[in-house]
């Protein structure tokens, strides 16, 4: 009966990752898909430079409570903490291959830092200050999250906290990983443009 339970709730945050945030919104906003736009990324980050601020911010929370729902509901199941962080990496598994949008997704640091959020809340806090800090001055979010998470995990380094460096280092390593899937995608969106481009000079 326990495993039920557990295969439930992993499910259940799979399935709640999948939805898949920045695609409704571009698609009710301006009626595009954000994976063939930009950078092609299914994420807070191609939001804003797509469709902008306002709604990348309101993507980025969205995914951010995806995270913490998903660990949460584990919890509040009685889970043991191991199956609360598989939860965890299931929202983010879900949020990157989702079912809900043909899986091809996003590549999970909002959802990442939601799931952190309720497994080891003050450094993951500690580390989306440094973020902040360092988008304000840069407006680079690849940076601020690496600096980002590089507070996080000295963090738990110096807590000795194992467990949960485990997590964090395992899920901040899937970012790179994602990104090193969605290339193919990324080549075509850039052969899009380029040929777009260079229609767009032959008109008279």
């Amino acid at each position: 009966m326990m495993y039920i339970v557990n295969i439930s709730v992993m499910l259940t945050a799979y399935l709640l990752g999948s939805i898949p945030t920045a695609y409704l919104v571009g698609k009710h906003v301006r009626g595009v898909d954000v994976r063939s736009v930009g950078d092609g990324n299914m994420g807070a980050r191609n939001v804003y430079h797509t469709l902008g601020a306002r709604y990348a911010y309101f993507v980025a929370v969205v995914d951010i409570i995806k995270g913490i729902i998903a660990v949460l509901i584990a919890r509040l199941a009685g889970l043991p903490v191991a199956w609360q962080y598989i939860a965890g990496f299931c929202s983010i598994l879900g949020h990157d291959f989702p079912i809900l949008a043909r899986f091809r997704g996003g590549q999970g640091l909002a959802v990442t830092a939601g799931t952190m959020l309720v497994l080891f809340p003050w450094p993951t806090v500690a580390g989306l200050t440094a973020y902040a800090l360092v988008y304000a001055v840069l407006r680079r979010s690849r940076i601020g999250s690496t600096v980002g998470g590089a507070v996080v995990a000295l963090i738990l380094l110096i807590l000795q906290q194992w467990p949960e460096l485990l997590y964090a280092v395992g899920t901040f390593m899937f970012i790179p990983l994602k990104l090193f899937v969605d290339t193919p995608r990324r080549k075509a969106i850039e052969a899009a443009k380029m040929q777009e481009e260079d229609r767009s000079g032959q008109r008279p």
